[in-house]
């Protein structure tokens, strides 16, 4: 894939792909392996256990962005797909972020405070 040139290019690439529900299924994934690896920690980071934050959390789209990983040589281009996680509340918990490729592979994923 080439490249988006435009933020109209982007935000067709976007659509297109459907890179958020992509980005909301990454965190589905990440938030289930996170549990099961560790519940007490989960339980520290997120303030409830799994299922409190699968049904009264919200999963905000937040930002899509084009990046370039400089730890490559040549710079690697990724786009990067950000979701904020608010609690029962409405108060900020932290962020997700899923990395692809130019193929719209996953090449990472992490949690932000």
């Amino acid at each position: 894939m080439e490249w988006p040139k435009s933020s109209q290019e982007l935000g067709n690439l976007i659509e297109e792909q459907k890179l958020f529900e992509l980005g909301r299924s990454g965190l589905i994934s990440y938030l289930h392996a996170c549990y099961e690896d560790n519940p007490w920690q989960f339980q520290e980071v997120m303030r409830a256990d799994l299922e409190t934050v699968m049904n009264t959390y919200r999963f905000r789209n937040k930002i899509i962005a084009l990046n370039k990983n400089y730890c490559f040589d040549p710079p690697e281009d990724y786009l990067s797909v950000n979701i904020a996680i608010d609690d029962g509340d409405g108060d900020y918990v932290c962020s997700y972020t899923l990395c692809l490729d130019l193929e719209l592979n996953v090449i990472d994923d992490m949690m932000g405070m």
